[in-house]
C-alpha cells in the first residue's frame, strides 16, 4: 500500500504539471502520427510500387531489409526527437518556468546528432531483443525438451530487456539535456542509477497500473455497449458513435500517460543529478523513490 500511495502521489504531481501545460501532449501525439504516416507510406509503397525492394521468394533480398531498417530507424528518430523536446519542456516546468513547444523543438534540433545516435542504438538493441524473442518462440514445438528450451530462452531475453530498460532509464534526459552521445549516455545513466537508485520504479509501476485499469474500464464500457445493443434495438450509428468515443478516450489517455511518464522521469533525473527535489514536486515525493545512500553506508563512510 505504501508503494501504491507513493505512486499515486507521483502521478498527481506529474499531473499538476501536465494540467498547467496540456499542450505538452501534442509532442507525443505528433510523433505517433508521424510514425503512422511514415510506416503506412512504406507499406503502401511496397504494395503499390513495383520498383520498391521486395523481400523475395525466400525472404533473402538484403535491400528490402535495409529499407525496412531505415524506415524503422526514422520512426525511432521521430519518437526520440519528440521525447527530447518534451523532456526539455518538462525540465523548464520542473524548475518553475514554462517552455513553449517551439523552444522544446529548437532545443531538440540542437541535439539532433546525439538524438540520431541514440535512436540508432536503441532501435538496434530493441530489434535484436525482439528477434531473439521471436527465435525463442519459434523454437518451441511439440517436444517437451524444445518447449523448455524456448521458455528458458524467453526468460533470458526478458531479463536482458529489463536490464536494458533499467540501465538506460535516464539515457533520454542525459541525451536531451546534457548532449552526450549514446554510449556516454548509457554510462551516465548507469552512474546516476548506481549512485541514487534504491527501490523499484514506483512511478513506472503506478502509471502501468493506471494504464491497466483504464484498459479494463474501456473494455467494460465496450462490453456494456455490446450487451445493450443485443438486448435493445439500437441504431448502428449510435454504436459506431459509442465506440468512436471510446477510441478517442483511449488515444488521449495513452498520450497523457506517455507525457506523464516523461515528466516523472525528468523529475527523477533532476533529483538524481542535483540531490534536490524539483520545485514542482512536493518535498519528500521523489525522495520516496530514492533511498538515502547514507543509510546504506557504514558510519565511517557516512561521516567522511
Amino acid at each position: 500500500m505504501e508503494r501504491w500511495r507513493r505512486g499515486v502521489a507521483i502521478l498527481k504531481a506529474s499531473w499538476s504539471i501536465l494540467r498547467g501545460q496540456p499542450e505538452l501532449m501534442i509532442l507525443p501525439a505528433a510523433s505517433a502520427f508521424g510514425v503512422i504516416v511514415l510506416a503506412g507510406g512504406f507499406i503502401l509503397l511496397e504494395a503499390l510500387w513495383s520498383g520498391a525492394p521486395k523481400p523475395g521468394p525466400e525472404l533473402t533480398n538484403p535491400w528490402f531489409y535495409l529499407a525496412t531498417f531505415v524506415v524503422y530507424l526514422l520512426c525511432a528518430f521521430i519518437v526520440v526527437f519528440a521525447n527530447a523536446a518534451l523532456i526539455f519542456c518538462a525540465r523548464r516546468s520542473l524548475d518553475g518556468g514554462r517552455a513553449t513547444l517551439r523552444e522544446g523543438l529548437q532545443a531538440a534540433a540542437g541535439r539532433w546528432p546525439q538524438i540520431l545516435g541514440w535512436s540508432a542504438l536503441a532501435a538496434t538493441v530493441g530489434l535484436i531483443l525482439k528477434t531473439l524473442a521471436g527465435v525463442c518462440r519459434g523454437a518451441a514445438d511439440d517436444s517437451k525438451q524444445n518447449i523448455i528450451i524456448s521458455l528458458i530462452g524467453l526468460i533470458v531475453v526478458s531479463v536482458l530487456d529489463a536490464f536494458w530498460v533499467m540501465l538506460t532509464y535516464f539515457a533520454m534526459p542525459v541525451v536531451a539535456l546534457e548532449g552526450l552521445g549514446p554510449i556516454a549516455a548509457i554510462r551516465r545513466s548507469a552512474e546516476l542509477i548506481r549512485q541514487r537508485w534504491g527501490e523499484a520504479l514506483v512511478g513506472e509501476g503506478a502509471l502501468g497500473v493506471f494504464a491497466v485499469l483504464g484498459m479494463l474500464a474501456l473494455f467494460a464500457v465496450s462490453a456494456l455497449i455490446i450487451g445493450v445493443a443485443n438486448a435493445v434495438s439500437v441504431h448502428a450509428a449510435v454504436i459506431v458513435i459509442g465506440f468512436s468515443i471510446i477510441g478517442v478516450v483511449a488515444v488521449i489517455g495513452s498520450v497523457a500517460l506517455v507525457t506523464l511518464n516523461a515528466i516523472f522521469v525528468t523529475g527523477a533525473y533532476c533529483y538524481a543529478l542535483r540531490g534536490e527535489v524539483p520545485a514542482a514536486f512536493a518535498n519528500g515525493l521523489v525522495e520516496a523513490v530514492f533511498k538515502d545512500d547514507a543509510k546504506k553506508q557504514p558510519p565511517a563512510a557516512a561521516a567522511a
